[in-house]
Formats: C-alpha cells, structure tokens, sequence
C-alpha cells in the first residue's frame, strides 16, 4: 500500500470521505477506480476490494453501459463534469439506480486530466432528486487552501488537528451555527460548547484515539447559536507520514439530533411494548401458580410491581359489599400505607372500575390530591406514595361480571413519567386475566370444600376395639396446591372376631374422586360381609368401578387379620406394600403383587398369609405420604426410620406422630391415609381407650381453614 503524504491533497480527500457516511472515488484519468471510500462498501455491499479489482462497468446494467462509456468519453474529451444515471448492480444481485457525479482533476500547467474524484449516489427511491452533492475540482498542486473549500461543499463541519489533538481549523460552519467565531473553537476550547453531562466521555474518548491512534467516533450534544444543544455524530481519521507517525487530524461533524430523538421515541415505545409483553407473561404465570384466589391475587399484584409499577392493589368485593385487598409494593416499608388506605369514595376510579366497569388514566399533582374524596389522611398516604400515575381497571370474570378492580402506579423515582393508552391496554387485560383466576379459584374451592366434605363423611369415625389390636388412623387432605378426594383408610370387625383393614386411593382428585372412593369403599365393605376373602373383595371393587368409571383406576390394599393365628390374609392391587415393625426393631416390606383396580384381569384369586406376632406394628399408607418429599427414596426412608423410634410407634397417636415426621414441616402436596395397626403382646397393660378409640378430628388435624 502506498503511504500518503500527510499534505498529499488525495491523503487529505480519502481520509475527509471515510470519515463521511457517503459513497466517493477517485479515477485515474482513463476512468478506472484508483480509490473507493468506505461508504461505497456501505451502500452497494460489495467490498472494497473487489471494486477495485474487477472492471466496475460489468456492473453497470448491461441496456447502459453504451450510454456510461459515452458520457465517460465525453468527460475527458471536454475535461468536463462527468455525470450519468444507470442501474448499479449491487452485492445482493439486485440493480439500483444510482447518479453518478466525478470532476476532473487538472494539471493547469499542463493543461491535462491527472484523474477524476466523485461519487456515487442511491437514488433507486429518489431518482428525481435534484440536489446531489457537487465536487469542485481540485488541483493537486493547491492542498490546504482547496481541502477547506471542499471541506466546505461537504456535509456537515469539517476540521483538522494538530497529531497532539489540538484544533487548528474549522469549516465557516461553525460560525453559522454556533453563533461564536471560528477562533473560539480552537485548540481545547471546542469542549466548551459540549454538554456538561457529555464533556469528560467525550474528552476521554478523543484522548484515547490520540494515544491509540485508531479512528475517533463519537456522539454527544453541542451548544447551538440559540443555546440549545444538539446531538452531533463526529468522526476524525489520521493521516500519516511515510514514518507512519501522524501527522494530522482530519474530522467531520454531523448533526444528527432529529435521528436521535426520533430513534429515542421509537426506543421508548418499543421498551414500553415490551414491558408490558412481559408483564403478561409474569401475571399469567401467577394466575396459574395457585388454585387459591387470595394468593393468585396477591402473585398477580407483585407481577406487576418493578418496570411496570411501584405498586398495585387489587380489590375484590363480593354481593355483600365484603371488600377484599391483595397490594404490593416494591418498598416494602410503603405496604402499611396501601393496606391502610380506606374504602375509595364512590367517584373514585376505583368505585367508578367496580360499579360501572370503567378504565381509567389519572395524572397527579398537587391540585388532585387536595381534591381527592377520603380526607386528609388519603391526600397525605397519597403524598407519601409519591404517585405521578396510575391506571384503574375492572377485574372482570369470562362470564362478565366485576367483581373488583386492579390499580397500578408509578411514583417519581421510576424512569416512565406517565402511562398511556398502550398501557391501558396491557392492564385491562391483567384485569381480565385476574377476573378468571378468580373464578376458578372460586370453583375449585367450592368443589374442594364439598370433596372435603363427602371424604370426611365417608371416613370412618370410629375404628373397632379388639382385644390385643391398637387401631390409629390419619387422613391429610392436599394443600391447595392439590385437591382432595380418593383417598381412604377402613377397618372393621366380622362377627368371627377377625378384623378387615383396607387402604386405597383413586386416581384423580376432586368430587368425582372423593364419590367413587366413597363407593368402592362401601363395595369392599359389602364383600368382606358376604365372602370375607381379600382377592374377593377387590374383584367387587375392580367390578364397581368399571361400572361408576369405565376409565378410571384406582390402587387398594384389603387384608383380614386372624387373632387365633396372628396372621394377616392379603392381597394387593397396585398399592404400596405396607410395612410391619417386629418387637425387636427390624422393619420390612409386607409384599404382595396385583393390577390396578380397572386393570384386574380375574386371575387374581388368591390370597397371601404373612404372620404378625404379637408386638408386631402394621402401617398402610396411600403413597401421598412417601411423595410429600417429591422424592419417594427419601420419603419412604423417612417412613422407616419413624418406624424406628419408639417415641413414635408408641405414642398416644402413632399415625398421626408418622405423618408429621415424614412431612418434616411440609404441606401435603396430596391426599395422605395412614392406618396403624398394633399387635399389642398378652402381658402388655390393656390400650389406651383415648387410641382404642380413635376419631378423625373434625378439623382434620389442622385443616380447618381449607374447609
């Protein structure tokens, strides 16, 4: 590559072109490319080097290529402007119209051509355009005095600095627009006229392309002839000696503020779409995270709180005016404030969101909040909350009913001043969102409630007294994550004195669930009175659900303990196998092997004898116990280990001492029965009456609530 001179006119032309976003070139003067400037790259997607490599006029549209050598012909035969438009293949294969505009370069002396500098416009969208850019020609001879006069034909400022950085010229322009002389601008005293804000990044950036030596590019607001400051887009390139040291600054200053502001605006919008895009995305997540409404609402109001909002209340009010309030707020010190705020007046937005289902966007100032209905004491919370503001929405259900309303805000700490219509839209449709969970929520607790109810009915309330057995019974309805209803323990005495025990659990949860548990129960109950044979009973039970439930399964465990033989007859349809603990500590699995309920296939037909000696402790389980742990390995050493410990097996209630050790804490993800059966020794004192005679707690051991 040829090094330039630093005062080299075509040095000073190359580096003043790329630093500007146009298409240039500069010919020898029999019209083939010598140099190609970064911006014919830029807008025709062909490299540089290819350009320059291949004849150009292969790319001109062949129906043209006559009329751009004539014109060219022309040009140097005259010494004249050379200017033609034609169609210009670009990188992608497609044609352009493009106008093609280069001035000779004369050698005065001799009166000759020495080349040719111009450019190449796009004008495929604006081929009638008028106003192109018009390079004087330039002898080669006359470097400073013509670079400023071409400088100034360019768009936007030009200037040049010293290799230490120091401003040593600008273009006229400088005074048409900064209202100051052009003296005022140099050496360091051009930072002046930079914004405060953008002064050291921009000093910064100029000082580490004088240290580096690698172009300088950079954006920031100059101070304007009306005080007003505006974005300018600035470049520089080096120019370098043949020792390659620089020798000097070359630059331009674009201004580019409407871009800017246009390009802010678009950016806003989008990042408020996208906000909003993403707060759907959270709320619908919450509305489907939990079956209970009050905590559907309440993960529905901290959806919002962060980009979106401050904070956000959720009202709901029911057919006796009963009035509910889910808040969140992203200070949680300010969460006293929004929980104490009173009832709105009915020309609040929100009475107005509830009552007539109107949406409403209110901005706040001080004239507003003096006004506002409630007294004194909602203007000052109103105050403390520093609310600028907010939307109010209906919560409406599918059915459309309100049946509350959503409120959103921001205060003046957050970057969005104000919400607009766009973000109406996103809010009423929380607020639809909102509307559904609550109805499902309300469905699906009274449905649980009624499940809660039949199970607790079909439940045993009492469990027999035998001699020398200790029965213990507890039942775990699901946590709202979970509904109940196919879950079932049961144990009764034959007029033989032997004594049936029976486990099982539905697949399925809900009424449904709970009504054929109920049945199949009572079916199993029915056999036992009629053919007291453990496969016999689940073949009634397999038979009575294809009948209620030709799709449906459910898992069961019947067994019939002998006092005379100290055994227990079982079998087993797909259910976890009990486990037996033995006096002397060892526990094991009591293992049977059956198919489903609904999946017996009649073969099933005989039953297995495992011997229980006295002191001996039976535990059946459903499998909502080992599953509570979401690891059934480590649930059912749990099991075990309870098993293992003494406290528990002989405690006053040693089901429900089981249970909570296995669940450590934890909810019940599903449906828990335990039934434990204690093989009490002939010279162990007589059971405790209160455990002899266990009744399940009509709170269901703390579950109250959820009924």
């Amino acid at each position: 590559m040829r090094v330039l001179e630093p005062h080299d006119p075509a040095a000073t032309y190359a580096a003043v072109l790329d630093a500007l976003p146009i298409a240039a070139f500069m010919a020898r003067p029999d019209g083939t490319l010598s140099y190609v400037s970064r911006g014919w790259a830029e807008q025709t997607g062909l490299p540089a080097s290819d350009l320059l490599e291949i004849d150009y006029v292969a790319l001109i549209h062949p129906d043209q290529r006559a009329d751009v050598a004539t014109a060219w012909e022309a040009a140097r035969r005259t010494q004249s402007t050379y200017r033609i438009e034609f169609q210009f293949r670009f990188g992608d294969g497609r044609y352009r119209w493009v106008v093609s505009h280069a001035e000779p370069m004369l050698d005065l002396e001799r009166d000759a051509i020495v080349g040719w500098f111009g450019t190449i416009t796009d004008i495929d969208d604006h081929r009638r355009a008028e106003e192109t850019l018009k390079i004087q020609a330039l002898a080669l001879r006359e470097s400073e005095a013509r670079y400023r006069a071409f400088g100034e034909a360019l768009p936007g400022m030009t200037w040049s600095a010293s290799p230490e950085g120091a401003i040593d010229f600008v273009g006229e322009r400088w005074s048409e627009t900064r209202g100051r002389p052009r003296d005022a601008a140099l050496g360091e005293a051009w930072l002046d006229a930079v914004h405060p804000d953008d002064r050291d990044a921009t000093r910064a950036r100029w000082q580490k392309s004088l240290t580096s030596g690698e172009p300088y590019e950079a954006q920031f607001r100059v101070r304007m002839a009306d005080g007003a400051y505006r974005w300018q887009l600035v470049r520089a390139l080096p120019l370098r000696d043949e020792s390659k040291n620089i020798s000097r600054w070359i630059g331009v200053n674009i201004d580019i503020d409407d871009q800017r502001l246009a390009d802010a605006a678009y950016r806003f919008e989008r990042e408020r779409i996208e906000a909003g895009l993403r707060l759907l995305a959270r709320t619908g997540a919450a509305a489907l995270d939990s079956l209970s409404y009050r905590t559907t609402l309440q993960n529905i109001a901290r959806a919002f709180v962060g980009e979106f909002a401050a904070y956000c209340i959720i009202d709901v009010v029911d057919a006796a005016e009963h009035w509910e309030r889910a808040v969140a707020h992203r200070s949680p010190d300010l969460l006293p404030i929004l929980r104490d705020l009173s009832k709105p007046s009915p020309k609040h937005p929100i009475s107005k969101a509830i009552k007539n289902g109107e949406s409403s966007i209110v901005a706040i100032d001080e004239r507003w909040v003096a006004q506002v209905d409630g007294g004194e004491d909602r203007a000052e919370a109103i105050r403390q909350l520093d609310v600028h503001s907010f939307i109010t929405v209906p919560v409406i259900t599918p059915s459309g009913g309100i049946v509350g309303a959503l409120t959103c805000a921001l205060d003046r700490s957050m970057t969005h001043k104000a919400y607009t219509t766009d973000d109406l839209g996103f809010v009423q449709e929380v607020g639809r969102r909102a509307g559904n969970a609550i109805a499902n929520a309300l469905l699906y607790e009274r449905e649980r409630r009624i499940a809660l109810e039949l199970q607790s009915a079909s439940l045993p309330t009492a469990l027999p007294i035998v001699d020398h057995l200790v029965l213990d019974a507890d039942y775990r309805p699901g946590s709202g994550e979970a509904t109940i209803g196919g879950d079932w323990y049961d144990a009764f005495a034959l007029d033989d004195g032997r004594v049936v025990i029976t486990v099982g659990d539905v697949l399925g949860h809900g009424l449904h669930a709970a009504v054929t548990m109920s049945k199949l129960r009572q079916a199993m109950q029915s056999a036992a009175m009629l053919q007291p044979d453990p496969c016999a009973m689940l073949t009634v039970a397999d038979r009575t659900l294809r009948l209620i439930d030709p799709n449906g399964f459910a898992t069961a465990f019947a067994g019939i303990y002998d006092r005379e033989t100290h055994t227990i007859a079982f079998a087993s349809a797909g259910h976890p196998p009990p486990l037996v603990r033995f006096a002397d500590g060892r526990v094991e699995e009591i293992r049977g092997s059956g198919s489903m309920l609904g999946l017996r296939t009649g073969t099933e037909d005989r039953a297995s004898v495992f011997g229980t000696p006295p002191g001996a402790t039976i535990v059946l389980y459903t499998d909502g116990l080992i599953e509570a742990t979401r690891d059934i390995d480590r649930g059912t050493e749990q099991l075990i280990e309870a098993l293992r410990r003494d406290d528990i097996v002989f405690s006053a209630h040693p089901a429900r001492a089981i249970v909570e050790h296995v669940l450590a804490g934890q909810d019940a993800g599903d449906d828990i029965a335990v039934l434990v059966a204690h093989l009490r020794p002939a010279n162990q004192p007589e059971a405790n009456p209160e455990v002899q005679a266990s009744y399940l707690d009509a709170e269901l051991h703390g579950d109250a609530e959820a009924t």
